[in-house]
């Protein structure tokens, strides 16, 4: 196959390069130059024109985008196209379709763009003989995914810019990373020859090239799945958290890149929880102590560089992104609830602050910071080796005279740009971050900005009945896709827990600017729904199943619709989480590619939080406060809800019992209150409404510091079965 891939390729290219055609693009209209002027003070301070510049000589439809990384090539001289679906069936003309994807942070885009794209015989080109395609990566993660795995099947591995030239029809003939202009000029010059001369020798490329794709990606649909049974999760769980640890520990004496693993160490620490394996804690702790004792850290103002390039941690390649802060927080969170060490906390009110000094923007928070200052890469962190000075484990060291020199000596230096992009899912993602912050930390400035957030994406992103996923100088584009939905509904539900119960139902959510978490989560949710009703689109999520640097789409989605049943006792989201909840079973060895998915599996088997729970179908929430070995547990129920009490005088209904795991301690109950409801003639002893339940004893390990929580709650109607809740207590 790959001998005849490269026997076409040879063909296409003997002979020299063809004499580039005039370009038709060079008239610049009223509307274009208009945006221009509307724009121009963002083009200077974002380095794309000079401060003296008149008019430019060229300007391209991307001037209209919403995207920073697209408008910066909106004054080349090609004729560029925003991506829109109908390019998935091709140029829609007699042309080759040229698709360049790329990223604002990604250095060697940048570097493309300035010796390519805006090379005037490199327009030429591409204006006399393709339709021309740029795409931000982060707007459509979806078609990403279908050239990058292509790439990463055609060449071994896959890096950006990915570009692509595809026949009319939308046909794959030649894909590649970054070319240096000659060499481009030489593929671009011989395909559109070959395609004139001989578009049969194409077609025949084009069609060998879809085989050996098709073979190495087989399709995945809903139809071919099975759903495995609980004790075949229960045998595979536990071979999968050792593979894990056992990578991740091998990963500390592999050659680089090195990339954080956050949703593996969430995963080990979340097993750490329910099995008490120190080996787990270890394994982690050894990792994410690496990372911030390294220049992959940024000691000096907080936040985390995207990878490193080598296996030690101490080249990072230095661009900064939102989602890698709000998946690192996450990690540093759990640590600091388990651990105690102040290091993690430290480490979380650092990145924090660093979100919120750099990347706050008016319709939200912005995607990510570039790698380049002044024209060199990580220019703006260079500290000539001085960085393991930096952090001491032992003190805050963001209070120390070295960080507040270095930091004084950084403001002499020019600052990395920000792509100002405001992104639906990632977002989501960081408040999530916020929250668990705020469940560990009490800190209410935690709470207090994830509702800011979240009142500011509903009523950006959410318009007339439609969600967008994309957002830059006050305009959205790009409908969501389900990815967007489920975190959005996943910041909301659990923001929802520290809402009060809702009495009444809003109407019409979308014109109603008042409305609750819960009640945006339930119309995400339902939308979500709407979409996976789909055939198609249920056979995609199911399809986007790896994880990356984020977890796969097909596990945030069962993750959201999962955590929606358990808030809302919504069937309904059930459901739907079980047709996502299939394997095919020749892929059960490749679960550790599927980790996001796996680990929520985990959580359906056992699950212990942290500091606070959900139980009787989302109708009772119970929060604890540890502190100098005293718990409080503050239970709240539904109204027409409550849980029996702790003493009952009717021996088939379950009491409540709360105690620590193997520690003895004293526990006061509350008064219960006597009351007959319309099941039974009887006078019942229960607890509703807010109540507390408060223990103490002496605590001395993290085995201890779990509370076991036995009851069963009922309604006005019916009884739920007896429930078992284990929360894990942070002190603090």
């Amino acid at each position: 196959m790959r001998t005849i891939i490269i026997f076409f390729a040879l063909l296409i290219f003997n002979g020299s390069v063809v004499n580039a055609l005039p370009s038709s693009f060079k008239v610049i209209d009223e509307k274009r130059l208009n945006a221009f002027e509307s724009q121009r003070d963002w083009l200077i301070q974002q380095q794309v024109v000079s401060e003296n510049i008149i008019e430019p000589e060229y300007i391209n439809s991307l001037i209209f985008a919403t995207s920073p990384y697209l408008i910066s090539h909106a004054l080349q001289p090609i004729d560029w196209q925003e991506w829109q679906h109908q390019y998935q069936d091709g140029s829609g003309t007699d042309k080759l379709l040229f698709i360049s994807i790329g990223y604002s942070t990604c250095h060697w885009c940048h570097v493309m763009a300035q010796e390519s794209f805006s090379d005037p015989e490199i327009g030429k080109l591409l204006n006399a003989d393709y339709v021309s395609v740029k795409v931000d990566r982060e707007q459509w993660p979806l078609v990403d995914n279908r050239f990058k795995s292509a790439l990463e099947i055609l060449k071994g591995d896959a890096g950006w810019p990915i570009n692509v030239i595809l026949t009319p029809n939308g046909q794959l003939i030649w894909i590649d990373s970054y070319l240096s202009k000659q060499e481009f000029a030489k593929v671009l010059s011989g395909f559109a020859k070959r395609w004139k001369i001989k578009p049969k020798a194409i077609e025949a490329l084009a069609n060998q090239i879809e085989q050996k794709l098709l073979l190495d990606s087989a399709p995945i649909s809903s139809l071919k799945h099975k759903p495995l049974p609980r004790s075949t999760w229960d045998a595979l769980l536990p071979e999968l958290q050792t593979e894990i640890k056992q990578t991740l520990i091998k990963e500390q004496t592999a050659t680089g890149p090195r990339f954080f693993r956050a949703y593996w160490v969430l995963g080990l620490l979340d097993e750490y929880l329910r099995t008490d394996d120190s080996s787990l804690l270890d394994a982690v702790q050894q990792h994410v102590d690496d990372i911030l004792l390294s220049p992959t850290y940024d000691a000096i103002e907080g936040g985390f560089h995207r990878y490193a390039v080598d296996g030690k941690w101490q080249i990072p390649h230095y661009e900064k992104m939102l989602y890698t802060q709000a998946n690192m927080i996450q990690v540093l969170v759990k640590l600091y609830a388990i651990t105690k060490e102040q290091r993690y906390l430290v480490t979380i009110e650092q990145t924090h602050k660093w979100v919120n000094d750099w990347l706050t923007q008016q319709q939200g928070i912005g995607s990510a910071v570039s790698a380049m200052s002044g024209g060199v890469e990580g220019g703006y962190y260079q500290l000539d080796d001085r960085h393991s000075e930096l952090v001491d484990f032992n003190l805050d060291w963001t209070k120390s005279s070295i960080v507040k020199q270095a930091f004084q000596n950084r403001k002499k230096l020019t600052k990395p740009l920000v792509d100002e992009k405001v992104l639906l899912n990632w977002n989501s993602l960081y408040v999530v971050s916020l929250l668990a912050s705020y469940s560990v930390t009490n800190d209410e400035r935690y709470l207090l900005q994830s509702n800011q957030i979240l009142d500011g994406l509903w009523h950006t992103f959410v318009i007339d009945n439609r969600v967008y996923r994309s957002a830059f100088n006050k305009r959205v584009s790009i409908d969501a896709e389900a990815e967007d939905l489920a975190w959005f509904a996943v910041a909301n539900l659990m923001r929802s827990f520290y809402e009060p119960w809702l009495h009444s139902e809003t109407k019409d959510l979308v014109n109603n600017k008042a409305v609750s978490g819960l009640e945006q989560s339930i119309w995400l949710l339902d939308k979500l729904i709407e979409k996976l009703t789909d055939m198609n689109e249920l056979d995609k999520v199911l399809k986007l199943n790896r994880d990356g640097e984020l977890p796969s789409t097909r596990g945030v989605v069962f993750a959201a619709l999962s955590l929606g049943y358990d808030v809302t006792g919504n069937r309904k989201y059930l459901e739907f989480a079980n047709r996502l909840n299939h394997l095919d079973d020749t892929k059960i060895n490749s679960l550790i590619n599927e980790y996001t998915f796996a680990a929520v599996q985990a959580k359906r088997t056992k699950n212990i939080e942290t500091n606070h729970a959900l139980f009787a179908k989302g109708n009772g929430k119970v929060s604890a406060r540890l502190t100098n070995g005293k718990v409080e547990l503050i239970f709240s129920m539904r109204p027409g809800w409550h849980i029996n009490a702790n003493e009952v005088s009717n021996q088939k209904l379950i009491p409540t019992v709360v105690k620590f795991q193997n520690v003895e301690a004293d526990i006061t109950y509350p008064p219960m209150i006597e009351k007959k409801l319309g099941f039974n003639n009887s006078v019942l002893e229960l607890y509703e409404g807010d109540f507390r339940v408060l223990l103490q004893a002496n605590i001395p390990d993290t085995d201890g510091r779990k509370v076991i929580i036995n009851t069963q709650a009922c309604s006005n109607k019916l009884c739920l079965l007896p429930e078992s809740l284990t929360i894990f207590l942070s002190e603090g």
